[in-house]
C-alpha cells in the first residue's frame, strides 16, 4: 500500500529493591504496556529473591513476564507480484490482523558461584511458557489469485501456549595478563503437543 502505517508502543516501568538483610535481597517491577496496534493495555510484573549463603555462593528464584506486540507486517502484510503491461495480482502473503501480544511468564532457579574477582560460575534451570505466540500457517483465501496452488497464502495468528524448559551454566576465568576464557552449555527443549499449526516448533531449537 502507499498509505502510510504506524503503530505506537508507550510504556511506564519501575522497580524497587529491598534488602532484608545481608543475606536476603528482594526485587520487584511492573511495567505497563499499550499498542495502539492491538489496542491492549498489559500488566507486566517481576519479583526476584536472592539468598546470599556467603560470600561466594548466591541461590537466586525469579518470576518474570514479557511481551511482544505484533509488528506491522504481522498484522497489515501483503506480498505480491504485480503484473506490469497485464493487470493481474498474485498473492503470497495476506496478513488477516486482528492479532494479540505474545505473552511470556518466566521462572528461573539459579546458582551463582564467585572464589575470586577472576573466577564466576553461574547455573540456571528455567522455563518458559508463551501464550497467543504469532505462528505463520497457510489458509485458503478463494477470493485471491495466489502464487501457491489451490488458492493458498501465508497468514499470521496467535497459537496456544508453547512451554520452553532447560538448564544453562556459564563458567568466566580470567587473570591479571588480560587472557579470558569463556565456557557456556545449553540444554532446551519445547512442548508445542497443543498447537494448532504445525510449524516445528519442537525443533526449532538445538537440543
Amino acid at each position: 500500500t502507499e498509505a502510510s502505517l504506524d503503530n505506537q508502543v508507550s510504556w511506564w516501568f519501575g522497580h524497587a529493591e529491598y534488602q532484608l538483610n545481608s543475606q536476603w535481597t528482594f526485587n520487584a517491577g511492573l511495567m505497563l504496556e499499550r499498542s495502539s496496534l492491538s489496542q491492549a493495555g498489559l500488566v507486566l510484573p517481576r519479583l526476584s529473591g536472592h539468598y546470599h549463603i556467603d560470600d561466594q555462593h548466591t541461590l537466586r528464584a525469579i518470576y518474570s513476564t514479557g511481551s511482544r506486540q505484533p509488528t506491522l507486517y504481522e498484522n497489515r502484510g501483503r506480498a505480491f507480484i504485480r503484473g506490469i503491461n497485464i493487470p493481474v495480482t498474485f498473492y503470497g502473503v495476506y496478513a488477516s490482523g486482528g492479532l494479540d501480544a505474545e505473552i511470556n511468564r518466566s521462572f528461573e532457579l539459579g546458582y551463582h558461584w564467585q572464589p575470586s574477582r577472576q573466577v564466576h560460575l553461574d547455573l540456571r534451570l528455567f522455563q518458559e511458557r508463551y501464550s497467543d505466540y504469532i505462528g505463520t500457517f497457510y489458509r485458503v483465501a478463494p477470493d485471491l489469485q495466489t502464487m501457491l496452488p489451490d488458492h493458498q497464502v501465508l497468514d499470521f495468528a496467535n497459537d496456544n501456549p508453547i512451554t520452553v524448559k532447560g538448564l544453562e551454566a556459564q563458567w568466566d576465568w580470567r587473570n591479571r595478563s588480560g587472557t579470558r576464557l569463556f565456557a557456556s552449555y545449553a540444554l532446551t527443549a519445547i512442548d508445542a503437543s497443543g498447537t494448532r499449526f504445525d510449524a516445528g516448533y519442537e525443533d526449532s531449537t538445538p537440543r
